[in-house]
């Protein structure tokens, strides 16, 4: 069952072996690795040990799953006991078989609830379930206790959010199997997929709309709008150069203001005009400077 790993195939898959621009997409590896679960499940075999730094990737970008010291071959209706894993992707009812004795036990499903993880992980760039404190974070897993948070997942489809869910159930009899997970509408747009059948009338309107959207932008680009008095003053904080012109001019105008030392001229804050290089003043002469800024300080205030 085990194959030897070959020379080409990489073991940093998840590390900083490759860059993120050499690895397929997520939705390839995902459909990859759910058929390889699949292929096992078939074999009555379970993984129990599924994460991204057991997923390996040879020179074709194809995928190969390792580590299978905490597999065993599963019969139909049979179920496990043992707490086995990684924390972070280890499944309810591992948790809670370890803690009742009254538990049934888990079985296939686990593996499928680390596949969610790790696809939450591929598209989000962290896990789901993460606390310093791993007895929190464990607690977070049996409930299911996971969102999907700003702004990583502010650009993500309601179809992939949707199989995650799908896949993150706590109850293992509604979670889905590797084969309706390979189902999914997520999977109807993977790489390699039949290609739109558009007839030569769609395909010439098609060239058209996308010469004339490249030459807009092209002109957008190098043909920038002028700028008018009118929208100078009705906006100028839209301009980026104009605002950062009015930044800078404030700044030098009042930037005295921050208070950017233990020893500086407090009558400084009261100035409406850049201060002069002030002097350093030392242990001996505090006494007088702080008599001479009030001083000015009265001046000023008047």
């Amino acid at each position: 069952m085990a194959e030897p790993a070959a020379p080409g195939v990489s073991r940093e898959w998840g590390g900083a072996g490759r860059s993120r621009g050499d690895c397929p997409s997520p939705r390839s590896i995902m459909r990859s690795l759910l058929e390889a679960v699949n292929f096992l499940h078939a074999n009555n075999i379970v993984h129990r040990d599924l994460k991204p730094e057991n997923i390996l990737l040879d020179d074709n970008m194809q995928i190969r799953l390792s580590d299978f010291g905490f597999s065993c071959h599963l019969e139909p209706g049979e179920k496990l006991r043992e707490l086995c894993g990684t924390p972070g992707y280890l499944a309810p009812e591992i948790l809670k078989c370890s803690m009742d004795e009254t538990h049934p036990g888990y079985g296939k499903e686990v593996d499928l609830w680390a596949c969610g993880v790790i696809l939450f992980t591929l598209l989000a760039g962290s896990p789901p379930f993460w606390h310093r404190r791993q007895i929190l974070m464990l607690r977070m897993i049996m409930e299911g206790q996971y969102q999907f948070n700003s702004p990583e997942w502010d650009d993500r489809s309601n179809t992939v959010k949707d199989l995650i869910s799908r896949l993150l159930q706590v109850d293992p009899e509604e979670r889905l199997t590797a084969k309706q997970a390979l189902l999914h509408p997520f999977f109807e747009r993977c790489e390699g997929g039949q290609p739109w059948n558009l007839t030569p009338r769609q395909r010439f309107r098609v060239a058209v709309w996308t010469v004339l959207a490249a030459g807009r932008v092209a002109l957008s680009i190098h043909h920038a709008r002028p700028l008018t008095k009118s929208a100078l003053l009705r906006d100028p904080y839209a301009l980026r150069p104009v605002r950062r012109l009015i930044d800078s001019c404030a700044f030098r105008l009042y930037g005295h203001w921050v208070k950017k030392g233990e020893q500086q001229n407090r009558a400084a804050l009261f100035q409406h005009r850049p201060p002069g290089p002030f002097p350093m003043i030392g242990p001996q002469e505090e006494g007088d400077s702080a008599s001479v800024t009030e001083e000015e300080a009265m001046l000023v205030l008047g």
